[in-house]
């Protein structure tokens, strides 16, 4: 299972990589959808990583017709 979980965020990883949200002009389809799966991530992680996942819902704030805010926070799996 944690298998599966990791390549869909790497996925997501490569997603948000490949469309450069901080380079669009229109960039709302792109952060809706890599905070959608941000947060079906953590619920998927929950049980495995419960700390961090609520880490990750935590910094989630959705708000009415699909609009969120997220909080900056550390990086939960700093790479090497």
């Amino acid at each position: 299972a944690l298998a599966g979980l990791w390549r869909l965020i790497s996925a997501g990883d490569k997603y948000v990589n490949d469309r450069k949200p901080w380079a669009e002009k229109d960039n709302t389809e792109t952060l809706v959808n890599a905070v959608t799966l941000l947060d079906n991530v953590a619920a998927m992680l929950s049980p495995f990583l419960p700390q961090t996942a609520k880490k990750i819902t935590d910094s989630i704030q959705w708000g009415e017709r699909g609009a969120f805010s997220v909080r900056r926070i550390a990086a939960l799996f700093p790479r090497r």
